[in-house]
């Protein structure tokens, strides 16, 4: 049996929704913690900072709520998550001996001359769109050439040689148009994905600091009940 401070425990919560998002109900499951209990003192940080007052009149007469800990209590739940998360990220990178991590990729082992990989390494997905417009705009030439051409054709040989010229090119226009607009967005989505971890480190950082002053408050107003009740004893 133990007390629980469910304004310390608050504060505990809200540092590690910042860092792992965890709900309420598994973060308290790691913890050991009643979730039909602690749902009613414990909220997420957009609820307690918007609702300062509300909060410290909830916990205010059950900071000393008595708590069976028979469940594992799993202490430095939120230190383990990072070390999760950081595991996670190199466990991302490929072991040593992976034949898809070598420098020139797979494609560079079927070709003798390797000289040219070198050259488009840094090469990035903008590149690769501007090429494929290029390939576009020489497919447009490659047709409006051919169209001319067939103008001029003296036997129905050449036409049909022309004939298919064409609808080769058109073709080649087609694929090369239809992979301008996948790279695009595949490139528009990259870009929201960076902005996207921008933000959400910019909210983590936001939200530890909030937490941090919480506690910084719950401490001045627990140290000075801490006074009264000396003076009264004394």
């Amino acid at each position: 049996m133990a007390r629980l401070n469910w304004k310390a425990l608050q504060v505990e919560y809200i540092k590690a929704y910042a860092k792992t998002g965890i709900s309420i109900q598994a973060w308290c499951e790691k913890k050991g913690i009643n979730y039909a209990t602690a749902k009613r003192y414990i909220k997420k940080p957009e609820t307690v900072f918007n609702n300062d007052s509300n909060c410290e009149t909830e916990n205010q007469n059950c900071e000393n709520e008595i708590q069976d800990k028979s469940v594992g209590y799993k202490e430095n739940y939120e230190t383990n998550c990072e070390v999760n998360c950081e595991t996670a990220k190199q466990n991302t990178h490929p072991p040593k001996g992976n034949t898809f991590a070598v420098k020139h990729s797979g494609y560079a082992r079927y070709f003798k001359d390797k000289s040219i990989f070198d050259q488009v390494v840094d090469f990035s997905l903008k590149d690769e769109i501007d090429l494929m417009r290029q390939r576009a705009v020489a497919a447009i030439e490659s047709v409006e050439r051919f169209q001319l051409e067939l103008t001029q054709c003296a036997s129905g040989e050449e036409q049909e040689k022309i004939l298919k010229l064409i609808k080769s090119a058109e073709q080649a226009l087609d694929r090369a148009v239809a992979r301008i607009g996948s790279l695009s967005d595949t490139n528009s989505s990259i870009q929201l994905t960076l902005e996207t971890i921008e933000l959400r480190k910019a909210q983590t950082k936001e939200t530890l600091l909030k937490a941090d002053k919480l506690a910084q408050e719950l401490n001045i107003k627990n140290n000075g009940r801490n006074t009264v009740q000396f003076l009264d004893d004394f």
